[in-house]
């Protein structure tokens, strides 16, 4: 069996997004993933990409590459659940009742590696397969604190581009127009509803008169009610124009230190994980929020191999961006992976990778 050793970093050519929602206690804010690291002797705090930001999006990208090819060779066909149990290790339900989950099925474990290698490669929950790699999270190696990006606004299209209204059906322009109006309308009555409605919290909480207070609720009230009339005559509460909410991002160079560990593995599997690198580096992207240019990064490793109980130095991988994965290596291992890797469509009909 082979265990190939990565050691490298991993830079933020654009800003990284990677948002996570609040926790129910309120404990953990929203927003950029942070942790806490002891450095020279002191506690410091630093934002990070968690392991399942890189891990989850080479599970996919190779997952989607070998059915592709499996479909272009051979015609076949896969279910929802068989992409759901091969690139997320399936879904599992809720236990049976009287079921036995120290029951383990070593032999059929071991034809589902053998059928299977990307299940083998990240494990399966609702099969029971552990998996045999470890991905590390990507670590600023100086702590960094996570930068907000503000709000934005989405323009109104027929005013950043009024040459287009002439294209349009006169008719059903001037009603999408008067609907749109209501919609505009009816958003500032709710918002000036909540204004209003934080004023009445205000001044009950420095005790001010009861009919000041009364006042300030009924306005409230009238102004919510106006904005629930406006929405059914528009049909719907969303307006053309709306303020889209900031996110929080790892800043634009930020160099990050990341290991991955391929344990006990075998030569297929090697030449998956190279593959699934290969894939990675030709579309570079982590996290979120793309579309506004986030998430593109570069980096390289430096590669060890332990095999028959020693170690060797195997050389070194480079993501040259949108081009693919580079492997600078004399090692013949790593050399018949790669191989294998790049030409992975003459052994892929080999496999079943139809559920876990």
């Amino acid at each position: 069996m082979i265990t190939l050793l990565l050691d490298g970093t991993i830079t933020a050519v654009s800003p990284i997004a990677i948002i996570l929602p609040g926790s129910e206690d309120r404990r953990t804010p929203a927003g950029a993933p942070r942790k806490r690291l002891l450095r020279n002797g002191e506690m410091v705090e630093t934002v990070y990409v968690p392991p399942s930001s890189l891990r989850g999006r080479l599970r996919h990208l190779l997952t989607s590459e070998v059915m592709r090819l499996q479909h272009e060779q051979d015609g076949r066909v896969f279910t929802p659940e068989n992409y759901i149990d091969t690139a997320l290790g399936g879904v599992k339900d809720r236990k049976a009742e009287g079921a036995d989950e120290r029951l383990v099925d070593l032999a059929g474990i071991r034809q589902l590696r053998e059928r299977n290698p990307i299940v083998s490669l990240f494990g399966s929950m609702v099969s029971r397969v552990a998996g045999r790699l470890m991905v590390g999270d990507l670590t600023p190696l100086d702590p960094v604190a996570s930068v907000p990006t503000g709000r934005s606004v989405r323009a109104d299209p027929f005013v950043r581009n009024p040459a287009v209204i002439g294209l349009l059906d006169k008719d059903l322009f001037g009603q999408f127009t008067q609907l749109n109006a209501l919609r505009t309308q009816a958003n500032r009555d709710e918002d000036q509803s909540e204004i209003v409605k934080r004023r009445a919290v205000v001044a009950k909480r420095e005790g001010r008169a009861k009919d000041d207070v009364d006042a300030l609720e009924q306005e409230a009230k009238a102004l919510a009610e106006k904005a629930a009339v406006g929405f059914k005559s528009a049909g719907g509460a969303v307006n053309i124009q709306q303020l889209l909410d900031g996110y929080d991002v790892i800043p634009e160079g930020t160099v990050m230190a990341q290991r991955t560990r391929l344990l006990d593995a075998t030569e297929t599997e090697v030449a998956l994980l190279l593959l699934a690198l290969h894939l990675f580096a030709q579309r570079p992207l982590i996290g979120g929020h793309t579309a506004h240019g986030c998430g593109e990064v570069m980096g390289s490793w430096e590669l060890r191999v332990v095999e028959g109980g020693s170690e060797r130095k195997a050389g070194s991988a480079l993501i040259e961006p949108f081009a693919g994965l580079s492997v600078e290596s004399e090692d013949g291992l790593l050399k018949r992976a790669m191989d294998r890797a790049l030409n992975f469509k003459e052994e892929a009909l080999g496999y079943d990778f139809r559920g876990a």
